[in-house]
């Protein structure tokens, strides 16, 4: 269900909702910016961080994310 609810919330495909790399724990950009985790109840920006593979716990095929690594806002 959190699925489809982030599908829809982000404008996201099924594997870019798996590719997002701050889902449960923060991610820090190579700047050194550290974007919360999207589960944070403190995290009041929900800016997400897409990767280029899923994570599913398991070795995903190199740049299955077809879109590529971006962030992405909340549209609501």
């Amino acid at each position: 269900m959190w699925v489809f609810s982030i599908q829809m919330v982000y404008g996201l495909s099924i594997h870019e909702v798996f590719a997002i790399l701050n889902l449960t724990k923060p991610f820090k950009t190579p700047d050194g910016v550290t974007i919360p985790a999207l589960n944070d109840p403190n995290n009041k920006t929900n800016l997400i961080i897409i990767g280029l593979t899923e994570n599913l716990g398991f070795q995903a095929p190199p740049n299955s994310c077809a879109t590529g690594g971006f962030s992405a806002v909340s549209v609501f």
